[in-house]
C-alpha cells in the first residue's frame, strides 16, 4: 500500500513540474504577439468652429454636447463651450465611436438666439489612425458646423 502511495506522489510531482515548466516557457515573447488585455479606446482631438449659417460669422457661447450612446440616455457626454470667435477644442478618450453632438444656446439672445439642435458626427475609415495594437486616435482640426439663428415671429 505505501509503494503505490509513494508511487502516486512521484508522479503527481512530476506532472505538477511538468506543467509548471510549460507555463513557464509559455511566457516567452518570441512566438509572436504578446496577449493583451483590457479595453481598445479611440482617442478624439477635434478642432473647429460654430457659425451662423447666414452671416458665417463665429457663435460664441454655445454648449457643444459630445454624445457617444444617444440610444443610452444615462451614459456621461462631454461639455466644451465656443470661444468669443466661436472656436472649440475638445479632447477625450472614448470606448466607443462619437455618435452627435447637441448644441445649446446658453448665453441668451445676447450673440443671437439658437435654437438647440443635434447633428451626427461621421468618421471615414481614413480619419481613424492606429496607436499601438488596440488604440485609435482621430485628429480633425476643421470639424465646423453651422446653426441657424431662430425665427422670430411676425
Amino acid at each position: 500500500m505505501e509503494k503505490k502511495t509513494s508511487a502516486k506522489r512521484f508522479l503527481l510531482r512530476m506532472i505538477s513540474g511538468l506543467l509548471v515548466l510549460l507555463g513557464f516557457s509559455a511566457c516567452t515573447n518570441d512566438d509572436g504577439p504578446m496577449d493583451m488585455y483590457g479595453t481598445p479606446t479611440t482617442e478624439y482631438q477635434l478642432k473647429g468652429k460654430v457659425t451662423d449659417a447666414e452671416t458665417g460669422t463665429g457663435i460664441p457661447g454655445i454648449r457643444m454636447v459630445f454624445v457617444e450612446h444617444p440610444e443610452y440616455p444615462g451614459i456621461p457626454s462631454d461639455t466644451v463651450y465656443t470661444a468669443s470667435d466661436g472656436g472649440y477644442d475638445y479632447a477625450s478618450r472614448r470606448i466607443d465611436y462619437l455618435a452627435e453632438v447637441i448644441f445649446e444656446d446658453v448665453d441668451g439672445p445676447e450673440n443671437g438666439v439658437y435654437p438647440t439642435t443635434k447633428q451626427t458626427v461621421k468618421f471615414s475609415q481614413k480619419d481613424y489612425k492606429r496607436v499601438g495594437d488596440w488604440h485609435t486616435k482621430v485628429e480633425k482640426s476643421d470639424l465646423d458646423f453651422a446653426l441657424a439663428p431662430e425665427k422670430s415671429p411676425e
